[in-house]
C-alpha cells in the first residue's frame, strides 16, 4: 500500500519496473454485459477507473521521478486495457 501527502492508502496489485518507468496493473474481476462490445466495454470501464490508476501512477512516480502508465486487466474476460 502507498499512502500519499492527504493519507489516501493506495494499494496497487502490481507495479513493473520497466526501462521506460512503471507499469502500473489494476486487475479487475468485471465482464462486458451480454451483447456489449469489447470496444464499449474498455470505454466503460476506462472511465470507471481512470481516477484511481492516475492516483496510482502519480503516487508511483512520487517514489523516484520515473513516469508511470497503467493498464487494467481482466482476466475473467482474456482483456487487457491501456488507458
Amino acid at each position: 500500500p502507498l499512502i500519499d501527502a492527504t493519507g489516501r492508502v493506495s494499494v496497487i496489485d502490481l507495479a513493473l519496473s520497466t526501462e521506460d518507468g512503471w507499469l502500473i496493473v489494476d486487475y479487475k474481476t468485471a465482464r462486458p454485459r451480454p451483447g456489449e462490445s469489447t470496444e464499449h466495454f474498455a470505454t466503460r470501464m476506462r472511465q470507471r477507473h481512470a481516477d484511481q490508476l492516475l492516483r496510482y501512477c502519480s503516487q508511483v512516480t512520487a517514489l523516484d521521478s520515473r513516469p508511470a502508465r497503467s493498464v487494467l486487466y481482466f482476466p475473467r474476460a482474456a482483456l487487457w486495457i491501456d488507458l
